[in-house]
């Protein structure tokens, strides 16, 4: 057994039920993990905040609709039903998903390496 390991007992009362990895290796893997999913998550919730406003964009170029943006909201929402809102978000979650992720990532990487 290595010097970085945690011995854990086991319920029966055995001596090793299971050895888990410690020590800076592990600890900065765990750190680079949970940084990916929360930049994930926080570039996947700001998209989400501002789809509907991403749809009336899109509708604004596609047709020429001389409706405010709040009339144009209401519209959607009239016609269509609120989720209708939402349509496409997942396809850009998916997409951004991983782009946030690896900037955030990269982003504290940099920042503590020259810093």
């Amino acid at each position: 057994m290595s010097h970085n390991a945690e011995v854990t007992g086991g319920k029966d009362g055995s001596s090793v039920a299971a050895v888990r990895p410690t020590g800076a290796k592990y600890s900065n893997a765990i750190n680079t993990l949970k940084s990916l999913v929360a930049g994930g998550i926080a570039g996947s919730v700001a998209k989400t905040v501002v789809a509907p406003l991403e749809r009336v964009k899109i509708l604004f170029q596609v047709h020429n609709m001389p409706v405010s943006i709040l009339g144009s909201l209401r519209m959607i929402v009239e016609k269509e039903g609120y989720l209708a809102l939402f349509n496409g978000n997942m396809a850009v979650c998916v997409r951004v998903f991983p782009y946030s992720a690896i900037q955030y990532v990269s982003y504290d990487y940099f920042k503590h390496r020259f810093y």
